[in-house]
């Protein structure tokens, strides 16, 4: 299922002429865990997108 989104997301970028950027999320979780427990806070209720 996640190889057919991220296909329709390339389709859909390329007909409209935008560019895909990809982000390493690896360790994401690890290093989380070594911040203060208020900055940890702050980053998981901070917004994504539009």
């Amino acid at each position: 299922m996640s190889r057919k989104t991220g296909l329709e997301i390339v389709r859909t970028a390329r007909q409209s002429l935008y560019a895909v950027a990809r982000e390493d999320l690896n360790g994401l979780v690890e290093s989380l865990r070594e911040l203060p427990k208020n900055h940890r806070k702050k980053l998981y209720y901070y917004p994504i997108g539009n």
